[in-house]
């Protein structure tokens, strides 16, 4: 199935502090204890950078209401601290898997806007940093 992605939405794991180091198994488990058929993300990356793929990317996301079906997910771990607060506490070796990805995906999907979860639901702050600023930094403004 092609799809056609005109997003590239990140996310954070909202529910892990900094010192937690879960894995795509692990968001697997939660997201289907929340009654989804199976983790919602296409991509997690670890604390230590290492991504790894979750949804294939063929299929459309669980992950922002109303936008699954034009979007890939990426989820960074971590995005708080120990009480659970938002707080932008992900590693260099995440920030630089992060947007050698999302390279990757704009070179298959070129005219994809690269977004963050709290571009679309106010009542969250995920990914606890605003990635289309953080992006355009990345890119010098040419994106």
């Amino acid at each position: 199935m092609n799809r056609d992605i005109t997003e590239i939405i990140c996310h954070c794991s909202r529910d892990t502090a900094k010192s937690d180091h879960i894995d795509i198994k692990a968001i697997d488990r939660r997201h289907r204890l929340e009654q989804r058929l199976s983790v919602g993300y296409h991509f997690l990356i670890k604390r230590c950078g290492t991504m790894q793929a979750g949804r294939p990317v063929a299929q459309p996301g669980l992950h922002t209401r109303g936008r699954n079906k034009t979007s890939i997910a990426i989820c960074l771990v971590g995005g708080v601290d120990a009480a659970g607060k938002p707080q932008e506490n992900f590693t260099n070796n995440q920030m630089a898997s992060l947007k050698d990805l999302i390279q990757q995906l704009l070179a298959l999907y070129p005219s994809a806007e690269v977004k963050g979860h709290r571009d679309y639901d106010t009542k969250h702050f995920c990914p606890s940093m605003d990635v289309g600023a953080w992006w355009k930094e990345q890119t010098n403004g040419q994106d």
